[in-house]
């Protein structure tokens, strides 16, 4: 059977998710909610549901008591909806006293750099209240310049 063809940069997607995967073997890319699901009765209910998000790859580390959000950038930044979805699930790990709950952006050619959840979390606060930013886009899925990003450096 052929492989199916896709644009060149949702091939270079898949081909960055897979070295992910390639090169650290306790990363996955299924069943991220089911995974955060048995963690705890903290996320049981309504709440997970209501969350439109998968991520390209995850790692659960239970000793350390830490999951790992994993996104391939390839050929543009991320949406402003995406950190704010993250960061809502951030809050409900924020509020644990023992899970903690991290994201990476993966760009080609870069080293994996952590974002600032705490900082895309009140952003999506004062978006809810209508402040707008001076470099915001009025269209709510539109991409930013990368340095308003919230990215530790």
């Amino acid at each position: 059977m052929d492989e199916p063809s896709y644009p060149r940069s949702q091939k270079l997607h898949k081909e960055g998710i897979q070295w992910l995967l390639d090169n650290q073997p306790d990363m996955q890319t299924e069943r991220f909610w089911q995974a955060v699901k048995a963690i705890g009765d903290e996320f049981e209910g309504g709440f997970v549901s209501r969350i439109s998000f998968r991520p390209d790859a995850y790692r659960i580390d239970r000793e350390l008591k830490v999951v790992e959000i994993h996104e391939v950038v390839m050929s543009h930044e991320p949406k402003v909806d995406l950190f704010h979805k993250v960061a809502s699930l951030f809050l409900a790990f924020d509020g644990d006293e023992e899970w903690s709950l991290r994201m990476f952006v993966h760009r080609r050619g870069q080293t994996p750099t952590e974002v600032d959840l705490w900082y895309w979390y009140t952003d999506a606060v004062r978006s809810a209240r209508g402040e707008r930013r001076e470099w915001e886009s009025p269209m709510p899925n539109e991409s930013l310049p990368a340095d308003r990003l919230g990215l530790d450096a």
